[in-house]
């Protein structure tokens, strides 16, 4: 699970917006609702904060 859990982060914060990575989020925490809620929840939704910055400063 712990490959699939890194898959899945990897791929919100590969996301090309707020809105992507945000849809990508809530998709997450309906499949891992049990295992990993508090991580994808919250922790994720904050990280993604990233992308309120212009897109050049992303990487």
């Amino acid at each position: 699970m712990k490959k699939e859990v890194a898959e899945t982060i990897r791929s919100i914060f590969s996301a090309i917006d707020l809105n992507a990575a945000q849809e990508q989020i809530a998709k997450a925490i309906e499949k891992y609702s049990s295992q990993a809620s508090k991580m994808v929840g919250r922790d994720l939704t904050e990280g993604i904060n990233v992308f309120s910055l212009a897109s050049h400063l992303w990487i």
